[in-house]
């Protein structure tokens, strides 16, 4: 079960606002590919697993925020990450 925030009448869902921050990682990170790809995989995989800890923390999870079956969603975007930065070096 996720909770939703309130804000002015409008629900939050906090694994959407996630999801978006997610998003916008990735698209400055889409800047970074043309200097050095492999960097774009370290900011990605650095800058992810930030989130992942944040969210997977006790106080976070207990609130229900986010599932458990959301924070393997990002364990396993964080893997993948590994796998391509392992392929492009």
């Amino acid at each position: 079960m996720t909770i939703f925030f309130k804000k002015k009448g409008e629900d939050f869902n906090a694994e959407l606002m996630i999801d978006a921050l997610v998003a916008r990682l990735e698209h400055k990170a889409h800047h970074l590919e043309k200097k050095y790809p492999p960097l774009k995989m370290i900011f990605l995989i650095n800058n992810i697993f930030y989130i992942h800890s944040k969210v997977s923390q006790k106080t976070f999870s207990e609130k229900n925020f986010v599932d458990e079956e959301y924070c393997n969603s990002l364990n396993k975007k964080i893997r993948e990450y590994i796998e391509k930065y392992l392929t492009l070096s």
